[in-house]
Protein backbone atom coordinates (compact mmCIF):
# COMPACT_ATOMS: atom_id res chain seq x y z
CA UNK A 1 0.00 0.00 0.00
CA UNK A 2 1.33 3.46 -0.93
CA UNK A 3 2.05 6.15 1.62
CA UNK A 4 -0.80 8.41 2.69
CA UNK A 5 -1.09 11.60 0.64
CA UNK A 6 -0.50 14.73 2.69
CA UNK A 7 -3.27 17.31 2.57
CA UNK A 8 -2.72 20.83 1.30
CA UNK A 9 -3.66 23.52 3.81
CA UNK A 10 -4.56 27.12 2.98
CA UNK A 11 -4.82 30.30 5.02
CA UNK A 12 -5.49 33.87 3.87
CA UNK A 13 -6.09 37.38 5.11
CA UNK A 14 -6.74 40.85 3.69
CA UNK A 15 -5.09 43.98 5.07
CA UNK A 16 -5.85 47.57 4.03
CA UNK A 17 -2.59 49.49 4.41
CA UNK A 18 -2.33 53.29 4.44
CA UNK A 19 0.66 53.37 2.08
CA UNK A 20 1.27 52.94 -1.67
CA UNK A 21 1.44 49.31 -2.81
CA UNK A 22 4.99 49.64 -4.16
CA UNK A 23 6.23 50.72 -0.71
CA UNK A 24 4.42 47.83 0.99
CA UNK A 25 5.74 45.24 -1.49
CA UNK A 26 9.30 46.64 -1.33
CA UNK A 27 9.26 46.50 2.47
CA UNK A 28 8.20 42.83 2.49
CA UNK A 29 10.65 41.87 -0.26
CA UNK A 30 13.53 43.52 1.63
CA UNK A 31 12.83 41.64 4.88
CA UNK A 32 14.59 38.41 5.74
CA UNK A 33 11.96 35.78 4.80
CA UNK A 34 13.13 33.70 7.75
CA UNK A 35 11.66 36.32 10.10
CA UNK A 36 8.22 35.32 8.78
CA UNK A 37 8.57 31.59 8.12
CA UNK A 38 10.42 30.94 11.40
CA UNK A 39 7.09 31.46 13.16
CA UNK A 40 5.61 28.30 11.63
CA UNK A 41 6.89 26.04 14.42
CA UNK A 42 9.67 25.81 17.01
CA UNK A 43 12.84 26.94 15.24
CA UNK A 44 16.04 25.10 16.14
CA UNK A 45 18.43 26.26 13.43
CA UNK A 46 18.97 28.68 10.55
CA UNK A 47 21.48 28.64 7.72
CA UNK A 48 21.96 29.63 4.10
CA UNK A 49 22.84 27.59 1.03
CA UNK A 50 23.56 29.28 -2.31
CA UNK A 51 21.43 32.29 -1.38
CA UNK A 52 18.51 30.17 -0.12
CA UNK A 53 17.52 30.35 3.56
CA UNK A 54 17.43 26.95 5.30
CA UNK A 55 15.39 26.62 8.51
CA UNK A 56 15.28 23.64 10.88
CA UNK A 57 12.34 23.03 13.19
CA UNK A 58 11.79 20.76 16.18
CA UNK A 59 9.59 17.71 15.69
CA UNK A 60 8.04 15.11 17.96
CA UNK A 61 7.34 12.77 15.00
CA UNK A 62 10.57 13.06 13.01
CA UNK A 63 14.24 13.72 13.83
CA UNK A 64 13.74 17.30 12.65
CA UNK A 65 11.96 19.28 9.95
CA UNK A 66 13.85 21.18 7.25
CA UNK A 67 12.39 24.00 5.13
CA UNK A 68 14.07 26.03 2.39
CA UNK A 69 12.77 29.56 1.75
CA UNK A 70 13.36 31.67 -1.34
CA UNK A 71 11.97 35.15 -2.12
CA UNK A 72 10.53 36.07 -5.52
CA UNK A 73 9.41 39.70 -5.94
CA UNK A 74 7.50 41.49 -8.69
CA UNK A 75 5.94 44.93 -9.12
CA UNK A 76 2.73 44.15 -7.26
CA UNK A 77 3.55 40.99 -5.35
CA UNK A 78 6.14 39.12 -3.33
CA UNK A 79 6.26 35.37 -2.87
CA UNK A 80 8.08 33.28 -0.29
CA UNK A 81 8.58 29.88 -1.93
CA UNK A 82 8.78 26.97 0.50
CA UNK A 83 10.50 23.64 -0.20
CA UNK A 84 11.36 20.57 1.84
CA UNK A 85 9.24 19.39 4.76
CA UNK A 86 6.81 22.26 4.12
CA UNK A 87 6.43 22.92 0.41
CA UNK A 88 4.18 25.57 -1.01
CA UNK A 89 4.07 29.36 -1.20
CA UNK A 90 3.21 32.40 0.89
CA UNK A 91 2.11 35.25 -1.36
CA UNK A 92 1.36 38.95 -0.76
CA UNK A 93 -0.39 40.76 -3.62
CA UNK A 94 -1.10 44.49 -3.53
CA UNK A 95 -4.04 46.21 -5.24
CA UNK A 96 -4.13 50.02 -5.19
CA UNK A 97 -7.16 51.54 -3.44
CA UNK A 98 -7.03 55.34 -3.53
CA UNK A 99 -3.82 56.42 -1.81
CA UNK A 100 -3.56 53.11 0.03
CA UNK A 101 -3.08 49.44 -0.74
CA UNK A 102 -5.31 46.43 -0.23
CA UNK A 103 -2.95 43.56 0.47
CA UNK A 104 -4.11 40.00 -0.14
CA UNK A 105 -2.12 37.48 1.90
CA UNK A 106 -2.34 33.84 0.83
CA UNK A 107 -0.50 30.82 2.18
CA UNK A 108 -0.75 27.30 0.78
CA UNK A 109 1.44 24.36 1.77
CA UNK A 110 1.68 20.66 2.48
CA UNK A 111 4.32 18.33 3.86
CA UNK A 112 5.52 16.83 7.12
CA UNK A 113 5.55 20.15 8.98
CA UNK A 114 1.91 20.79 8.08
CA UNK A 115 1.07 17.20 8.99
CA UNK A 116 2.51 17.76 12.47
CA UNK A 117 1.61 21.40 13.18
CA UNK A 118 -1.52 21.85 11.02
CA UNK A 119 -2.88 25.06 9.54
CA UNK A 120 -1.73 27.01 12.60
CA UNK A 121 1.75 26.98 11.06
CA UNK A 122 0.52 29.04 8.11
CA UNK A 123 -1.61 31.29 10.35
CA UNK A 124 1.49 32.12 12.36
CA UNK A 125 3.43 33.04 9.20
CA UNK A 126 0.62 35.37 8.10
CA UNK A 127 0.50 36.72 11.68
CA UNK A 128 4.16 37.72 11.46
CA UNK A 129 3.74 39.40 8.07
CA UNK A 130 0.81 41.45 9.42
CA UNK A 131 2.71 42.38 12.58
CA UNK A 132 5.67 43.58 10.49
CA UNK A 133 3.38 45.79 8.40
CA UNK A 134 1.25 47.31 11.16
CA UNK A 135 4.41 48.22 13.06
CA UNK A 136 5.34 50.50 10.13
CA UNK A 137 2.06 51.61 8.50
CA UNK A 138 -1.45 52.31 9.82
CA UNK A 139 -3.56 49.38 8.65
CA UNK A 140 -6.94 47.71 9.06
CA UNK A 141 -7.48 43.96 8.94
CA UNK A 142 -10.55 42.95 6.95
CA UNK A 143 -12.40 40.18 8.81
CA UNK A 144 -14.31 38.88 5.76
CA UNK A 145 -12.48 37.39 2.82
CA UNK A 146 -14.58 36.49 -0.27
CA UNK A 147 -13.68 33.05 -1.53
CA UNK A 148 -11.00 32.46 1.09
CA UNK A 149 -10.44 31.60 4.73
CA UNK A 150 -9.06 34.16 7.13
CA UNK A 151 -6.40 32.88 9.53
CA UNK A 152 -8.31 31.35 12.44
CA UNK A 153 -6.32 33.30 15.01
CA UNK A 154 -7.25 36.70 13.60
CA UNK A 155 -10.95 35.91 13.29
CA UNK A 156 -11.00 34.99 16.98
CA UNK A 157 -8.87 38.00 17.89
CA UNK A 158 -11.17 40.48 16.15
CA UNK A 159 -14.21 38.94 17.84
CA UNK A 160 -12.54 39.22 21.24
CA UNK A 161 -11.39 42.79 20.64
CA UNK A 162 -14.89 43.82 19.62
CA UNK A 163 -16.39 42.04 22.62
CA UNK A 164 -13.98 43.79 24.99
CA UNK A 165 -14.50 47.23 23.46
CA UNK A 166 -18.21 47.09 22.66
CA UNK A 167 -17.89 46.73 18.89
CA UNK A 168 -16.10 48.73 16.22
CA UNK A 169 -12.71 48.01 17.78
CA UNK A 170 -9.91 50.41 16.89
CA UNK A 171 -6.36 49.73 17.98
CA UNK A 172 -3.00 51.27 17.20
CA UNK A 173 -0.63 49.72 14.71
CA UNK A 174 1.79 48.50 17.38
CA UNK A 175 1.51 44.79 18.06
CA UNK A 176 3.73 42.83 20.40
CA UNK A 177 3.70 39.06 20.72
CA UNK A 178 5.52 36.31 22.59
CA UNK A 179 5.41 32.51 22.37
CA UNK A 180 5.80 30.85 25.77
CA UNK A 181 6.42 27.33 27.03
CA UNK A 182 4.07 27.42 30.03
CA UNK A 183 5.49 24.24 31.56
CA UNK A 184 8.94 25.86 31.86
CA UNK A 185 8.03 29.55 31.99
CA UNK A 186 10.46 30.16 29.13
CA UNK A 187 10.33 32.25 25.95
CA UNK A 188 10.27 30.38 22.63
CA UNK A 189 10.02 33.45 20.42
CA UNK A 190 9.04 37.11 20.69
CA UNK A 191 8.22 40.05 18.43
CA UNK A 192 8.29 43.69 19.55
CA UNK A 193 9.37 42.91 23.12
CA UNK A 194 12.81 43.32 24.67
CA UNK A 195 14.35 40.04 25.82
CA UNK A 196 14.07 40.91 29.52
CA UNK A 197 10.43 42.04 29.08
CA UNK A 198 9.55 38.77 27.35
CA UNK A 199 11.22 36.71 30.10
CA UNK A 200 9.36 38.55 32.89
CA UNK A 201 6.08 38.19 31.02
CA UNK A 202 6.67 34.46 30.39
CA UNK A 203 7.36 33.72 34.05
CA UNK A 204 4.34 35.72 35.23
CA UNK A 205 1.96 34.10 32.75
CA UNK A 206 3.31 30.62 33.46
CA UNK A 207 2.75 31.08 37.20
CA UNK A 208 -0.73 32.56 36.73
CA UNK A 209 -1.67 29.81 34.28
CA UNK A 210 -0.61 27.05 36.70
CA UNK A 211 -2.75 28.56 39.49
CA UNK A 212 -5.71 28.98 37.13
CA UNK A 213 -5.50 25.37 35.94
CA UNK A 214 -5.51 24.15 39.56
CA UNK A 215 -8.53 26.33 40.38
CA UNK A 216 -10.46 25.21 37.31
CA UNK A 217 -9.63 21.59 38.10
CA UNK A 218 -11.16 22.02 41.53
CA UNK A 219 -14.45 23.38 40.14
CA UNK A 220 -14.52 21.17 37.03
CA UNK A 221 -14.04 24.06 34.62
CA UNK A 222 -12.20 22.06 31.96
CA UNK A 223 -9.09 22.97 30.00
CA UNK A 224 -7.99 26.56 29.32
CA UNK A 225 -7.92 27.34 25.59
CA UNK A 226 -7.72 31.13 25.69
CA UNK A 227 -7.17 33.97 28.18
CA UNK A 228 -8.24 37.57 27.54
CA UNK A 229 -7.25 40.44 29.84
CA UNK A 230 -8.58 43.94 29.13
CA UNK A 231 -6.93 46.98 30.72
CA UNK A 232 -7.45 50.70 30.31
CA UNK A 233 -4.48 50.87 27.93
CA UNK A 234 -4.83 47.71 25.93
CA UNK A 235 -5.77 44.08 25.56
CA UNK A 236 -3.84 40.85 26.13
CA UNK A 237 -4.96 37.73 24.27
CA UNK A 238 -3.31 34.38 25.05
CA UNK A 239 -4.14 31.38 22.87
CA UNK A 240 -3.10 28.11 24.51
CA UNK A 241 -2.46 24.67 23.02
CA UNK A 242 -0.99 22.08 25.36
CA UNK A 243 1.89 23.77 27.19
CA UNK A 244 2.47 26.38 24.48
CA UNK A 245 0.87 29.83 24.50
CA UNK A 246 1.06 32.55 21.86
CA UNK A 247 0.32 35.89 23.52
CA UNK A 248 -0.50 39.11 21.67
CA UNK A 249 -0.46 42.52 23.38
CA UNK A 250 -2.49 45.23 21.66
CA UNK A 251 -2.52 48.91 22.54
CA UNK A 252 -5.75 50.89 22.43
CA UNK A 253 -6.03 53.82 20.03
CA UNK A 254 -6.71 57.20 21.58
CA UNK A 255 -3.61 59.38 21.40
CA UNK A 256 -3.50 62.75 19.73
CA UNK A 257 -3.26 62.04 16.01
CA UNK A 258 -2.25 58.47 16.83
CA UNK A 259 -2.27 56.07 13.88
CA UNK A 260 -5.08 53.55 13.95
CA UNK A 261 -4.07 50.00 13.13
CA UNK A 262 -5.44 46.51 13.58
CA UNK A 263 -9.17 46.61 14.07
CA UNK A 264 -12.54 46.33 12.42
CA UNK A 265 -13.89 49.30 10.55
CA UNK A 266 -17.08 50.73 11.95
CA UNK A 267 -19.86 50.35 9.44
Amino acid sequence: MGSKALATVKRSAVLDVAAPCDRVIRLLAARDPASFVAGAARLTGKGERRGIIVLTFASSQYDSLRVEVETSAGIDRVEFILRGDMHGVVRATGVTRGSGCRLYLEAEAEGKLIEEYGGEALSRIINRIIVSLVSVFPATLQPRVPGGKLGDYFVELLELVNLAQGGGARLTGRLRSVAIDLSKGSVLDSEGLKEEEAVVFARALSDAFARLVEALDAVGGGDVARLVVSSDKGLVVANIAGSISVVTLLQRAGGEGEATGLGEEAS
